[in-house]
């Protein structure tokens, strides 16, 4: 394996099928009410590590972290019965505590890895 590199990087990402689903669970409420997080827009600026390897896929661990905290933006769509978007003050709670939970674990001086060895569907045994 031969060193590796780093790089900074500006990021926009605007995905508008992205979509993932979160069911949450209140201590007063008997159902767990699930929403849709959707159309995703992130903007900030990384800073990038890679492995060089010998094989395919040629990189192997990549870790990012955002320097500062990126601009974030998102839909949330009720799924099932209960809208609890439409609660007062639960909404903007709820959304700030998926923004806050997602780039908290991304943003300096924590770090996001992962191995594309691990991912990579062309790999020889």
């Amino acid at each position: 394996e031969r060193p590796g590199a780093p790089a900074v990087v500006e990021l926009e990402l605007d995905t508008p099928d992205a979509h993932c689903e979160l069911e949450f669970r209140f201590a007063n409420l008997a159902s767990r009410p699930r929403l849709r997080l959707s159309r995703p827009r992130l903007r900030g600026t990384l800073r990038l590590h890679w492995e060089w390897i010998r094989e395919y896929p040629y990189i192997g661990r990549v870790r990012y972290t955002f320097l500062q905290p990126p601009s974030f933006d998102a839909g949330l769509e009720p799924l099932g019965g209960v809208d609890v978007t439409q609660l007062p003050a639960v909404g903007p709670f709820i959304f700030d505590l998926v923004r806050g939970n997602l780039l908290s674990s991304c943003v300096a001086p924590s770090w996001v890895e992962t191995d594309l060895r691990l991912k990579s569907p062309h790999q020889t045994p």
